[in-house]
């Protein structure tokens, strides 16, 4: 409103500065809830992920050296591929020489990894890696 002028209300100019200024302020603060939310979806994602590795080597671990040898094959290899959902599971079992470890030392061990891999065009993934021993000492 101009002074003198006995009209009430906004003129055109003094709107536009306002939702120019509104624009400004709230275009950053919407970009900043965008990537939060993208953050926070990939964050559930990758905790997806290491929850069904962890399940897959806990699953391992709980079979014992015996029968994971058993079912190796003539390579000392096991390899398992599944899908679950939008993820991709696979376990590998191989069997190593102790000595990659212990250069000095005696016995058996088996190379147990999990590979959870997840998404579309670019991919994301995460690895656990471990190790089941049989009779093994320095």
């Amino acid at each position: 409103m101009f002074a003198g002028m006995g009209e009430e209300g906004f003129s055109l100019i003094e709107v536009i500065a306002v939702a120019a200024i509104l624009g400004v302020i709230i275009a950053p603060v919407y970009s900043l809830f965008a990537g939060a939310s993208l953050a926070t979806l990939l964050a559930g994602e990758e905790t997806k992920a290491v929850a069904f590795a962890q399940e897959r080597m806990e699953e391992i671990k709980g079979m014992g050296y015996p029968l994971l040898e058993r079912n190796l094959n003539d390579k000392g290899e096991l390899r398992l591929e599944e899908s679950l959902g939008l993820f991709e599971r696979e376990t590998v079992i191989k069997k190593v020489g102790i000595d990659t470890l212990l250069p000095e030392g005696s016995g058996e061990l088996l190379l147990l990894q999990i590979n959870v891999s997840w998404g579309e065009g670019h991919r994301r993934s995460t690895t656990l890696t471990s190790y089941l021993g049989k009779g093994c000492w320095r």
